[in-house]
This record gives structure tokens, sequence and C-alpha cells, in this order.
């Protein structure tokens, strides 16, 4: 009998410890940084890119018939983290570098644009909301647009009057070499 209540208290025992550990349990998405995203570069094939970010996308946006695939990569800033006397040099020749690099929590996304498996173009959420969404590949502008829930890439024309305001290109890298 005694045996048998000491498997029992046992196994209540190891349920809730393994109750337990699921608690301390935190998800989080895949992401890499800013650092790593600007190393990429046009013509970076989708597994170079996938090599120099550090990870794979978080999700697949769109594929199209013409050759173009949208995908969803998450990144997050690098700041740095002062503590002490640290923090008086802040402002300071050489404070640049002083503290321990940390991520910050927010993490942002990145929309990179593959033709034919090579990187088009990038687009940074931050970027989409403080400029037009408009990509120029190959002296063509397109429009990022969703359609029945999914993302689409069209060709669009510019009005004139689009044309004399001067936008700010915020997130989006233009890789055809030309301004808008």
């Amino acid at each position: 009998m005694k045996k048998s209540i000491f498997f029992v208290c046992m196994a209540v025992a190891l349920v809730f410890s393994s109750c337990a550990s699921f608690q301390s349990t935190v998800q989080a998405p895949k992401f890499t940084s800013v650092d790593r995203l600007c190393q990429i570069q046009p013509g970076n094939s989708y597994d170079m890119v996938t090599q120099t970010l550090g990870c794979d996308p978080y999700n697949l946006l769109s594929i199209q018939q013409d050759g173009y695939a949208i995908y969803l990569y998450k990144y997050k800033f690098i700041e740095r983290e002062l503590e002490g006397d640290q923090a008086k040099i802040l402002n300071q020749r050489g404070g640049e570098t002083a503290g321990m690099e940390v991520y910050v929590p927010k993490i942002e996304d990145a929309i990179l644009i593959f033709k034919d498996n090579k990187l088009e173009s990038v687009l940074t959420v931050q970027g989409k909301k403080d400029s037009p969404s408009w990509v120029m590949l190959h002296n063509t502008v397109f429009e990022i647009s969703k359609e029945k829930g999914k993302y689409v890439i069209i060709p669009t024309e510019i009005k004139e009057s689009e044309c004399e305001e001067e936008k700010p290109a915020g997130g989006l890298l233009n890789f055809s070499g030309k301004k808008k």
C-alpha cells in the first residue's frame, strides 16, 4: 500500500513539474537583425539571402506565375545597454561603442521580393508606412497591393502630379539604381 501511494505521489509530482516547465516556455519567431538585412545585395539568390540573414522567411506572402515571390522576414534593431559609469560617456567620442549590444524587444517586418529566385527589392513595413507602396524593378514602377487576401505586384503608371512631389523613400530599397 505504501509503495503504491509513493508511486502515485511521484506521478503527481512529475506531472506538476512538467507543467511548470511549460509555463516557463516562451515562443518567439525566427528573426534577423538590421545589420544582416543591410548585407544582402540585389541579385542575391534566395539561398544566399537566407544564409546572410541567418534564418528562413517567417512567412510566404505570394508566389506569382510571372516568377515573383514575396516573403516576410522578421528583424530586430540592436542597441547598446549601458551600466553604471558607462552612461556618462554616452555622448562623448568613444561612447558609440560602449556597453553591451542587445536586441530591442520589438520585432519589425521586412518584405523581400524575388524574381526568378533573385532578390529584386526590400521593403520594411515602416518604410511602407512612410512611403508609397511602389517598387522600381527593371525601370518599371510596380505597386504592391493586396487582392483577395493575396499580395501581388502589378505594373502601375505614376501620375505627373505624383512625380513632382518629393516622397521619402523610407524603408524602400530601390535596387535599380534610378531615382523615382
